[in-house]
């Protein structure tokens, strides 16, 4: 069992019964890492900056790198695979693809051993011990872009990032996820305004580029009325974006919708906050009996009754 230091105030740590906890290791466009933990499994999703980076911030939360079970890649761009031959040293990990993701990888990264990579079909669902892991399409310039949705008993997190548009059948696989982390790349002024090449500009913006702000907001407010109960901002342009620009834009239009939902921006170089996901307790609207749900499971919805805690 990975011993996770909680540094908050109260009556002692939180019960670790059907619970899992996220945090972002590292986002943005010089590199992406994610860290969930169920109830014994502790994962990583992409491994986008240095193994040191990587090390540290997980023993701020008090995670040893030698207890990471696996690494799920969403894609091969170097932003979420630069340490993962380092990692395959360090870490008995096993590396989780698609046979796409896995042959590009390899062709950046001849020396990896192939026996360390298990692979899935994209849309499929799979198991990591106690995780029920679903990996679904992302429209990306990649050679097969996934994002995950990845659930222990009552509790889920979708990661999706590095996403052209919004497609239906993506927007239901984040449907009912109590914390989504999800792409707010760039301002869309700024993009035009900026440096880039009209090349670069249009690949960012088209549909197998990446998410606006804007667009970001607009999904996010659709998730608030499907059991959202916190939002992580990722992938964060450095020379498009800001964190402030990308906060006040997602939020302006959630508070026009209504909709109030925590939103953090995760950063390049520092990690997020520590977040334990947990299931809620609500009441029935008819007769008054109690049921234990998730802030996901949609019509009964727990009145000013978070299923994230932030530590």
């Amino acid at each position: 069992m990975i011993g996770i230091k909680y540094q908050h105030s109260g009556a002692g740590a939180p019960r670790r019964n059907n619970t899992m906890l996220y945090c972002s290791i590292a986002s943005g466009s010089k590199g992406n890492c994610h860290f969930i933990l169920g109830e014994h499994t502790a994962i990583l999703v992409d491994a986008g900056t240095t193994a040191k980076n990587i090390a540290q911030r997980l023993a701020e939360i008090g995670v040893d790198l030698c207890h990471i079970t696996a690494i799920l890649l969403t894609h091969e761009h170097i932003d979420h695979i630069s340490a993962l031959e380092v990692l395959l040293k360090r870490t008995d990990a096993c590396i989780y693809c698609n046979q796409a993701t896995m042959e590009a990888v390899l062709r950046r990264f001849p020396k990896a051993d192939r026996s360390r990579f298990t692979l899935f079909c994209t849309g499929g669902s799979f198991y990591i011990n106690e995780l029920s892991i679903t990996a679904f399409a992302t429209p990306h310039d990649a050679a097969e872009s996934v994002g995950y949705s990845i659930s222990c008993g009552l509790c889920r997190v979708c990661i999706a990032t590095d996403i052209g548009h919004m497609t239906a059948q993506l927007l239901s696989c984040l449907e009912g996820a109590q914390l989504v982390c999800l792409e707010s790349n760039h301002d869309e002024q700024m993009l035009a305004q900026g440096p880039y090449p009209f090349t670069l500009k249009r690949r960012i913006m088209g549909s197998r580029g990446h998410l606006s702000n804007r667009d970001c907001a607009q999904v996010l407010k659709h998730l608030a009325d499907k059991g959202l109960c916190q939002a992580v901002l990722c992938h964060l342009s450095q020379q498009n974006n800001t964190a402030q620009l990308a906060f006040d834009t997602v939020k302006e239009v959630l508070a026009c919708a209504g909709a109030d939902i925590p939103v953090e921006v995760a950063l390049q170089d520092s990690r997020s906050r520590l977040y334990s996901i947990v299931p809620v307790r609500v009441f029935g609207q008819c007769d008054g009996s109690e049921k234990e749900r998730t802030a996901s499971e949609g019509r009964m919805r727990p009145q000013k009754i978070r299923a994230v805690k932030q530590f």
